[in-house]
């Protein structure tokens, strides 16, 4: 009698190799529910009421961080092989597009609270404020320089344009 591996829930590895091309793939479907859950709480931050655009982008941007400490291996492991020789691939994915959106739309309002200098390329300036969060710079900053995700964090709320 030979005996298939099996993972916790009874599924054998030679289904889940038949059923997805390759790791990135099942690394991106086991990432569904976490980034639906990281959806619902922007809603939340988003919908908080009495809280300036300047401070819900922070709030945002910080439960990017915590999304991406908790989720890491998953996010390192599905982006190279998802993207392969187009590694600019990640930039016109939907989730992406997502993120960029709520921060663009976040400064815009942070702008109209005189909060953030209208005169700035807030298009420019909503990639920017990712950039620190893409998972190969997150990865060696977090897992190869050790630093805490409260560092990230204050890191990128340094990089936040305040108005004078």
């Amino acid at each position: 009698m030979r005996h298939h591996a099996r993972d916790s829930e009874g599924i054998g590895k030679g289904t889940l190799y038949r059923r997805f091309a390759h790791n990135g793939f099942l690394c991106q479907a086991l990432l569904d529910e976490p980034t639906r859950h990281l959806q619902e709480q922007t809603l939340e931050i988003l919908r908080e009421p009495g809280t300036s655009a300047v401070e819900k982008l922070e709030a945002f941007l910080d439960r990017l961080v915590a999304f991406t400490v908790e989720n890491l291996d998953l996010l390192y492991g599905g982006n190279e092989p998802l993207c392969g020789a187009d590694r600019l691939e990640r930039f016109s994915h939907p989730a992406y597009d997502w993120r960029r959106s709520t921060v663009l739309g976040l400064l815009r309002a942070a702008v109209n609270e005189v909060d953030v200098d209208g005169g700035l390329d807030l298009e420019y300036l909503a990639t920017a404020l990712l950039a620190p969060l893409d998972v190969d710079l997150f990865y060696y900053q977090h897992r190869i320089l050790g630093l805490p995700a409260a560092r990230i964090s204050g890191g990128v709320h340094d990089l936040l344009p305040r108005a004078a």
